[in-house]
């Protein structure tokens, strides 16, 4: 059979029927596999951009409640007959820990002249209730000129005395029967309630074991304190070696050192302590100090321990007043001004809950009940959206204009971070 050129053609397209179909869906997968990769990576970029765009705006709302505190402790400077009305600075009184109170809208609303001309005046409790009874009879001004409400997202804050934390430092140079006496006392009370005995009996350790080597590590001996031979023996094991620093301790980080402080101590006690503060101030909201110094003047610390959750009560006021028959001692909302004045509420509180009182001696000499430095932590907080950002800071506000408060300590990071 004899095949023509023509008949060869026809053979050859017919087979060819059908490729510029399976080129076109090639190229239309292709482009549709781009076009799916640029639209996933342009929304990726997006979303990463809106997050550290909000995530800069935390840190911002963060630094606002840092300005927030320059301006209350300005306000402290520029008013003293605030302290001397309401018994504490502003910035140490519990009014400002609600952020819709009315005297955060007045600090907010002071730059108007009114507040600024009203707390010059003010010079009773009196005088300051006329001037909350102002900003309430100006409900529509507050609502429509709250400049906390001026922003997008939230701030939160806390703020405590630095100084209402034990004082490492106070350990270093003491001599060493103080060391064994008040400062061994004092620490066994933090550490000795049977709730916390698991935490050192799971490292085969005591209190007095931790006490020791945070002794060992601050005084400038070179021998251990409780047991003979040298401070360095706990330290020489392992793959890097260091030596007892027998110096003051630069942060309350550093306890991670001692031998004996591991993770699950810092997170019980690590908040317990300061590095910055020359005495320990007792603050009337510190519960937890205020329960481990009543405790030493328990005569049973172990029937303290069954009784504690009553005692707790009584300090936080959780007991009505007329069930528990309290006096003015009880209820010390504005602290004690004297060590005596405290000693008598201890031994009220132990004598309410049925506990007996020890005979000796409680020595107090390393705890300020009036005047506490002014060195405050701040915790500050911004939040937008799902964006959040701390910044934790200790200030000396010794100066007296805030632009010269000196930052001992400064850290920010996300939620989570440890600060």
């Amino acid at each position: 059979m004899v095949i023509t050129r023509c008949s060869r053609m026809r053979v050859i397209r017919a087979n060819e029927q059908g490729i510029a179909l399976l080129l076109v869906l090639s190229a239309l997968t292709v482009l549709s596999v781009l076009a799916i990769t640029f639209a996933y990576s342009a929304r990726i970029s997006a979303t990463m951009a809106a997050n550290y765009r909000d995530q800069v705006k935390a840190r911002y709302l963060a630094l606002s409640g840092l300005r927030f505190y320059e301006l209350i402790f300005r306000i402290d400077r520029t008013y003293p007959q605030i302290k001397d009305v309401l018994g504490t600075p502003l910035v140490d009184n519990p009014l400002l820990q609600n952020v819709d109170s009315l005297w955060m809208r007045l600090i907010a609303d002071q730059g108007r002249g009114d507040a600024e001309e009203l707390l010059s005046t003010a010079e009773s409790e009196d005088d300051l209730k006329k001037v909350e009874a102002h900003y309430r009879n100006r409900t529509v001004m507050l609502e429509s000129t709250n400049l906390l409400d001026r922003f997008e997202g939230d701030f939160t804050w806390q703020i405590q005395n630095e100084c209402s934390r034990y004082s490492l430092n106070r350990y270093w140079q003491a001599s060493e029967k103080d060391l064994d006496t008040k400062y061994r006392e004092e620490l066994a009370a933090l550490f000795e309630p049977q709730k916390f005995r698991a935490i050192f009996e799971d490292q085969g350790k005591t209190p007095n074991d931790i006490i020791d080597a945070i002794f060992d590590w601050v005084d400038i001996n070179t021998e251990r304190f409780a047991v003979s031979g040298p401070e360095d023996v706990p330290y020489d094991r392992g793959d890097d070696p260091y030596q007892a620093k027998n110096s003051a301790f630069d942060s309350p980080a550093e306890l991670r050192l001692v031998d004996g402080v591991n993770d699950a101590f810092m997170t019980l006690f690590g908040k317990r302590f300061t590095t910055y503060c020359r005495s320990t101030y007792l603050s009337p909201t510190d519960t937890d100090l205020i329960v481990s110094l009543v405790r030493r003047y328990a005569s049973d610390e172990s029937l303290f321990d069954e009784k504690e959750g009553d005692v707790r009560a009584l300090i936080t006021g959780a007991v009505p007043a007329e069930e528990a028959e309290l006096d003015s001692l009880i209820i010390a909302a504005a602290g004690w001004q004297s060590a005596d004045e405290f000693v008598a509420f201890a031994k009220q509180v132990l004598s309410r809950v049925g506990l007996g009182i020890r005979d000796e001696t409680v020595n107090l000499d390393g705890i300020t009940f009036d005047k506490p430095d002014p060195i405050y932590r701040l915790t500050l907080q911004g939040q937008v959206g799902r964006a959040r950002d701390r910044i934790s800071v200790v200030i000396d506000a010794s100066a007296n204009d805030p632009r010269q408060f000196v930052k001992l300590y400064w850290r920010t990071g996300a939620v989570g971070d440890e600060t």
